[in-house]
């Protein structure tokens, strides 16, 4: 089944320099996250079902019109990417203070109701050229794991979430509490925290 394209509507998220970077915006069919010189957009693919499909990432030179308008002015890099269900969110974030560049995460649920959470994370240099940076969405042991993830971060660390189902815990009702997890970039790994 696919569904009708949604209108472009730009959301107001202020510009911000590429060093210190923090803001956040829910995707819908194509969000605009303006990051100092360039806009990055994401956008899922036209005409596609919501099931499944591919979205892109561009990165553009922003410029201003006469009104003071933002303008996706020369097209610097692009990537088209696959995805299994709806674009949930998109957001940037500075994972490594120490490079000069900024990260963009993408996180998608699967369809049906266990609503399974997977992540694409990809590094916007300060030229504007996008790399991908490889995020496992499988948990090595999760004990309890039936879906329901959420993705967040803070303080520059990339957390996941889900909620722990016991063995007769209906899929509606989990009573097990809540695992999280943070992903190390240097063993490209989700670890367990307390």
């Amino acid at each position: 089944m696919c569904r009708s394209p949604k209108p472009a509507a730009e959301l107001s998220v202020t510009a911000v320099s590429l060093v210190s970077i923090m803001s956040v915006a829910t995707a819908h069919d194509v969000t605009m996250l303006p990051a100092g010189p360039f806009t990055i957009v994401v956008a899922e693919g036209s005409r596609e079902a919501a099931s499944a499909g591919s979205y892109t990432v561009r990165t553009y030179e922003t410029g201003r019109s006469r009104d003071g308008v933002d303008l996706l002015n020369d097209f610097i890099d692009g990537m088209l990417k696959r995805r299994d269900g709806g674009l949930e969110k998109a957001w940037l974030a500075n994972l490594a203070p120490d490079r000069k560049a900024v990260h963009l995460i993408v996180w998608c649920v699967s369809a049906g109701s266990g609503g399974y959470g997977s992540i694409d994370v990809f590094e916007i240099g300060d030229d504007g050229r996008i790399s991908f940076l490889s995020v496992p969405s499988r948990l090595e042991s999760s004990e309890g794991y039936m879906g329901h993830d959420k993705f967040f971060t803070r303080d520059g660390v990339l957390y996941r979430e889900h909620p722990i189902y016991r063995p007769d815990d209906p899929g509606f009702d989990p009573t097990g509490g809540t695992a999280r997890y943070m992903y190390d970039f240097e063993t490209h790994g989700w670890s367990a925290q307390d």
